[in-house]
């Protein structure tokens, strides 16, 4: 019993250096990411962060500012482009519900589009001459369903 005590002890050590140089694979294949993420998102949000409560000085050349944490400049922003950021969350909701308007009736006919029945068959729809199949994009079935929508 003591030698098998003993073995166990013995071959640890090797496990365990395997085991860290087998932790530190996800580690490294994450390092050219984070360094795209910091380089590229990070380090330009904490630029803009610390930038924009800054104040130019009177009298003071182009491009001289203060550290002077005045947050009154975004509202001063906001108040002076009022239309464009009306006109830009009004474009954006537009976009927003149209997308959804296609693609949730287009995702229900690729998916439901056409039946199976027990023999593998697949009754699609005619386009052309042709059959569109349970899996193919159904315009026949997106059509019959804005018909049937009323639009």
């Amino acid at each position: 019993m003591a030698f098998l005590h003993a073995t166990a002890h013995a071959s640890a050590p090797t496990i365990d250096n395997a085991a860290k140089k087998r932790s530190l694979t996800p580690y490294l294949l994450l390092l050219p990411g984070m360094v795209w993420l910091i380089g590229f998102f990070v380090l330009p949000i904490a630029t803009l962060a610390s930038t924009s409560p800054m104040t130019r000085p009177e009298g003071a050349a182009v491009g001289t500012y203060v550290q002077s944490l005045r947050f009154q400049n975004y509202f001063d922003a906001f108040n002076a482009n009022k239309d464009q950021f009306f006109r830009s969350f009004l474009y954006a909701g537009i976009a927003t519900l149209l997308a959804l308007a296609i693609s949730y009736p287009l995702a229900y006919m690729i998916a439901e589009g056409g039946d199976d029945d027990l023999t593998g068959n697949v009754e699609g729809r005619q386009i052309n001459g042709g059959k569109v199949g349970r899996h193919g994009l159904n315009l026949c079935g997106l059509l019959e369903w804005v018909e049937r929508a009323g639009f």
